[in-house]
């Protein structure tokens, strides 16, 4: 028995990867960099998919003071395309409670015994505009889903403020969540954390797992099969 993981049954199942990406204004002094960051994580994606031959759809999700009509939405991994600078212009507040609840909601229709999903949160703000979602809903959503062991939540917290309030609310595993300065290298060291997270997510898709509660453990980051 091995904690942390959840399997499903080979053939390897089907994965959905959604990129939530925070565009508030707060966002706009690191635009070049989150651009940069950003696409360096869609090729991760897509070199970790071809390489452990995992079917994999991938959604890309910006919000401010609302959620925005997704960039790309299940659009295979393989014809996923970069985002630009003119499709990221950080203004506004930041309705993340909404976004989250939009994007699991529209996601779940893929739902069946087999599919999983990894859903990834950047953000360097509070909450501070949503008007569907309030803490007690969103909370309740993604304990529910991750109580099914098919959904994992990740959560990037890039900003000189301590945001493990905003995570706690979502209710996200503490190993699937991590906090960085707003400093260059606060930033690089999430980024990269996050590329091996990813990493170890596909190679646990490949063996059959449909669950990562230790995205950004330090640990050993090698996923095992729970038989």
């Amino acid at each position: 028995l091995v904690t942390g993981v959840q399997t499903c049954a080979l053939p390897i199942c089907k994965t959905y990867v959604a990129l939530i990406l925070d565009s508030s204004g707060s966002m706009y002094s690191i635009r070049d960099e989150v651009v940069s960051a950003y696409n360096a994580q869609i090729k991760t994606i897509q070199e970790e998919a071809e390489k452990n031959k995992v079917p994999t759809e991938v959604s890309i999700i910006t919000f401010n003071t609302t959620p925005h009509t997704p960039q790309q939405w299940c659009v295979e991994a393989s014809k996923v395309r970069p985002i630009d600078m003119e499709e990221y212009k950080p203004e506004g507040l930041t309705a993340l409670f909404d976004t989250v609840g939009k994007v699991v909601e529209d996601l779940s229709e893929h739902e069946n015994e087999d599919n999983a999903f990894l859903v990834c949160i950047v953000t360097d703000g509070f909450e501070n505009n949503s008007l569907k979602y309030n803490p007690v809903r969103i909370k309740e959503l993604v304990q529910g889903k991750q109580d099914t062991k098919h959904w994992t939540f990740t959560y990037l917290g890039a900003s000189d403020f301590d945001l493990t309030s905003v995570a706690d609310v979502l209710n996200i595993d503490q190993a699937n969540r991590m906090m960085v300065n707003a400093s260059t290298a606060g930033r690089t060291a999430g980024m990269s954390a996050h590329t091996g997270g990813t990493q170890s997510y596909f190679s646990g898709r490949a063996s059959g797992q449909t669950m990562s509660r230790t995205f950004y453990d330090e640990g050993d980051k090698t996923d095992s099969t729970e038989k």
